[in-house]
């Protein structure tokens, strides 16, 4: 009858009983009817199909039934004592107002009433279950990867093992980034010889519909069978984080790039855009070079300072005005709100109560604390990294809370993917063939060498041989990569893609596997010579992997 959505999601529903947003079309609207006068805030709308329904204006929501004169709520309300709606379950109304009930699990729907989960235990730790008001629906939050889910954890298994939090928490954003795309293609035709400064111009004149829509991007002069974004980042960004161009530089210390502090702060545009470039392969799934986010991520993540004390003290001083409050003033740290130093009301600390010091208003800190960090890490290149967070931030939904909860090395594989094979990782994948693995379970030598073999090469042949076993530079962090024992035969590799094609697999089984097989050699040596001479035969990159087509579904490496 409908098609399900997720908790936090708009309905597809044909129903118009769902929250509306300013961004949508107007419901067209007619003359109060032979019933009377509406409630206040309430007009009457027509949908597609020439049905009358109710607007209410003052809770931005949509129902079939005419509301009371009074303007009390017009659906019905649960019975007293009715127990909450089983996980995944939500209650609707049809266009005659009667109640069923959809189970966004099975995606079906019944005029029944589900019977209560009962005797199901408590939930794993970090869940919680939410009730929606008047029992309409029952979801579940997962407060370890700030995710909210239909499936009730106690029922559908839940694994803790840190990649399927992460694959949990990767679904969730590439759901929410879904949401916006929009219609229609955003055409990038560009020289190769001036990518950056073409590239610049008609990415900086979009506006944010535009870029939410699928790129399709061509170079002056090719002819492509298919679309070349992917090369197109890739070129992009090697020109952009090139020294050269005067952007970035190496940290001496670290090796990692920092902003450029003798690049022009009076012209942010450009760092505008190197921002919205990011974005833009974040929100469409496109994996890039994540070698910006050990420069970003504590600005992204920003946390209080173990000695935050002595660090506000470095910035500012609590002053009292005339009646009385207490606001935290700094001295040359401004605020990006106002353009001046940050007044901030505080509540300063109270021996007697114990009660510390503490910011009135928790959007004043974080901005606060951000500020800190952009000082500490960018220093007389602020300007600058305020533009990149400007352009960064442009395309996500929830700017400032969208990777909550992800951790650095998380933050890197959601932006750039896996380009070395994880060895420890895929050790743990690793098996002999099917026909052999009842017979023979233990593990197998020629695996073992292998393992010794690839962790005594440098990293520039690991990631060659990964190229060999994948097809691709890098691929999302949520494929499984498996190295397993043939009884005979050639080193050889295969992609498969799982039973559905999806940006993020939902389950274990729809994940693209990249399998290598190993056949027994007479010794070490003989193995590492053959798996050299393979991965450096330059016959295998002519060859199409299933994994290469660009209009398959899965995060484009």
């Amino acid at each position: 009858m409908t098609k399900a959505s997720l908790p936090g999601t708009p309905s597809s529903s044909t129903a118009p009983a769902r929250t509306t947003t300013s961004s949508e079309t107007p419901p067209r609207k007619v003359p109060d009817d032979d019933d009377g006068p509406l409630p206040k805030g309430w007009d009457i709308g027509i949908d597609h199909k020439g049905r009358k329904y109710y607007l209410d204006h003052n809770t931005r929501t949509s129902t079939w039934v005419r509301p009371p004169p009074d303007g009390t709520c017009a659906t019905p309300q649960p019975q007293p004592g009715e127990p909450p709606l089983p996980g995944g379950w939500e209650w609707r109304l049809d266009h005659k107002g009667r109640k069923y009930y959809l189970n966004h699990s099975s995606r079906t729907t019944t005029w029944i009433r589900p019977a209560p989960a009962d005797g199901l235990g408590p939930l794993p730790p970090g869940w919680e279950i939410k009730v929606v008001s008047g029992n309409k629906s029952t979801y579940f939050v997962d407060h370890n990867t700030r995710t909210t889910t239909w499936e009730d954890p106690r029922t559908t298994g839940y694994e803790t093992d840190p990649l399927s939090l992460f694959r949990r928490k990767v679904q969730y954003l590439h759901r929410m980034q879904r949401l916006d795309l929009q219609p229609g293609f955003f055409d990038i035709n560009v020289r190769r010889s001036r990518i950056v400064q073409e590239s610049f111009d008609i990415v900086r004149k979009a506006d944010v519909v535009e870029l939410r829509r699928q790129l399709r991007v061509s170079f002056v002069g090719e002819s492509s069978t298919g679309n070349v974004v992917r090369e197109w980042l890739e070129l992009l960004l090697q020109r952009l984080y090139n020294p050269a161009s005067g952007f970035f530089v190496r940290d001496e210390s670290t090796g990692n790039l920092k902003i450029d502090p003798t690049s022009n702060s009076k012209n942010p545009d450009m760092f505008q855009f190197i921002g919205r470039i990011h974005s833009l392969a974040i929100f469409h799934g496109f994996l890039i070079d994540p070698q910006l986010v050990p420069l970003i991520y504590p600005i992204l993540l920003p946390s209080k300072p173990s000695d935050e004390s002595a660090v506000l003290k470095s910035v500012g001083k609590v002053t009292t005005d005339t009646f009385g409050r207490h606001f935290f003033k700094t001295d040359k740290l401004v605020d990006p709100r106002t353009g001046k130093p940050f007044y901030i009301e505080v509540v300063k600390p109270d021996p007697s109560t114990k009660k510390r010091q503490g910011f009135v208003n928790l959007q004043d800190e974080e901005i606060l604390f951000e500020e800190i960090a952009i000082e500490r890490i960018s220093g007389d290149a602020r300007p600058q990294m305020h533009a990149f967070l400007v352009g960064f931030r442009e395309l996500l939904r929830k700017r400032h809370e969208m990777f909550n909860g992800y951790t650095q090395s998380e933050l890197e594989k959601l932006i750039g993917g896996v380009s070395v094979i994880d060895l420890d990782e895929c050790s743990k994948s690793t098996t002999t063939d099917e026909a052999d693995a009842d017979e023979n379970p233990q593990p197998d030598i020629h695996l073992e060498w292998f393992y010794r073999i690839v962790r005594s090469w440098t990293v520039e042949r690991q990631r060659t041989l990964f190229q060999y076993l994948t097809g691709r530079k890098r691929v999302p962090a949520t494929d499984l990569i498996k190295v397993v024992k043939a009884l005979d035969g050639e080193i050889r590799r295969v992609t498969v893609l799982g039973n559905s094609e999806r940006l993020v697999p939902d389950k274990i089984d729809d994940t693209p596997e990249h399998i290598l097989f190993i056949p027994p050699f007479e010794s070490y040596e003989a193995l590492e010579d053959v798996l050299v001479s393979v991965i450096h035969d330059c016959s295998w990159q002519d060859t199409t992997l299933i994994s290469d087509f660009d209009e398959l579904s899965i995060a484009q490496g």
